[in-house]
């Protein structure tokens, strides 16, 4: 199965990859040609509001895809939606893909602590610095040994390792260029799908 529609993203405006960023990449790297809509802040609420209302989101938030007809919520739960209708993109049994998603899983609690350091108070920024940067490079650091590669899974990305990617990308100290990380970096940075769309971006404000 592959996708012939072409899918509407809506994300915000920033020069985050954040989590719109991620499927962007995927798409991208897997040559689906996609629309991309942005909303600025201000007109969020309206919009939140109107998704809620037409029953397309139970509580509206985004990223969210629009596809042959249908809204599609949630930034893991997107992924892996285009990982199986593409049939790449995660593992090719019930424990590399166990494997994949428990990583996926990591990562959206690490983009959940920075989502709150970054939108809180100096002490809350201080604690995710101090305690929470160096635990989850850590655990990163042990998932990208467990295959040789230098990809989560070895030799060819997961939707996972493009959550990785913006992670590195947005979190300026995450990366401490130990050699996994250096070798990901690179090899996902080379790969002409991705560096088609992250040339889009501007400069975060954090580099």
């Amino acid at each position: 199965m592959t996708i012939t529609s072409k899918p509407v993203i809506t994300y915000f405006e920033t020069p985050y990859l954040g989590l719109g960023g991620p499927i962007f990449c995927l798409l991208s790297d897997a040559g689906i040609e996609f629309e991309k809509r942005t909303v600025t802040h201000d007109a969020w609420p309206a919009l939140k509001k109107e998704l809620v209302a037409s029953g397309k989101s139970s509580h509206g938030t985004v990223p969210f895809m629009e596809l042959e007809g249908r809204v599609y919520v949630h930034q893991l739960p997107i992924l892996r939606f285009l990982a199986r209708r593409l049939g790449k993109y995660e593992g090719s049994d019930p424990e590399s893909v166990y494997f994949v998603d428990s990583f996926g899983d990591l990562l959206a609690d690490l983009h959940q602590a920075w989502g709150a350091a970054y939108f809180g108070k100096d002490n809350v920024v201080q604690t995710f610095t101090e305690e929470h940067v160096p635990r989850y490079r850590t655990s990163i650091n042990s998932y990208l040994a467990k295959h040789d590669g230098p990809y989560l899974l070895g030799d060819e990305p997961t939707y996972a390792d493009f959550k990785l990617l913006a992670l590195l990308h947005d979190i300026k100290d995450l990366s401490d260029g130990s050699p996994h990380m250096s070798q990901f970096m690179d090899a996902m940075q080379a790969r002409p799908g991705v560096s088609k769309y992250m040339s889009t971006l501007a400069t975060p404000s954090n580099q």
